[in-house]
């Protein structure tokens, strides 16, 4: 229901006093969303050269809403409400069965390996011409992900 013009309201009973009254109640026994677990350890190992340089791995930026900006060509999301199942689910209703409707991905992730032969045939299809990338998502994620390989992910 949204409010309206003069007290009325848009749903089936005209008046607000006559509109339903809906209260929300804390649920008991549901199932929690499934989300990372941030239990990641490791050594690090700090290195500075003689001439004063520092070694180490930085993550400096990321695109937390890329996938917003391509729709369905990039597929993935930094997070979901419902948990990271949902934020890396499957892909194959957006690319397709063997990720053969992500053409855009079957050429950019083989960049020089691309028959130009089958670039004709592939675009008018709108299917890659054999088996591209498994697109099951979390949490086999065989595929991805895989930013430095993959330009869909």
């Amino acid at each position: 229901m949204s409010r309206w013009w003069g007290g009325l309201y848009r749903c089936l009973t005209p008046r607000a006093s006559e509109a339903l009254a809906i209260t929300l109640e804390p649920a008991e026994g549901c199932a929690p969303h499934p989300e990372l677990s941030l239990d990641a350890e490791e050594e690090v190992t700090k290195t500075r050269f003689d001439d004063g340089d520092l070694f180490g791995v930085v993550d400096a930026h990321s695109h937390l809403f890329a996938h917003l900006r391509f729709g369905s060509g990039v597929h993935g999301a930094p997070f979901h409400r419902l948990g990271v199942a949902r934020a890396l689910e499957s892909c194959e209703e957006a690319h397709g069965e063997e990720g053969r409707l992500d053409v855009w991905g079957y050429f950019a992730d083989r960049g020089e390996e691309v028959e130009l032969a089958a670039l004709t045939p592939t675009l008018v299809s709108g299917r890659a011409p054999g088996f591209n990338y498994s697109t099951d998502g979390y949490p086999s994620s065989t595929h991805w992900p895989s930013a430095p390989y993959s330009a869909t992910y």
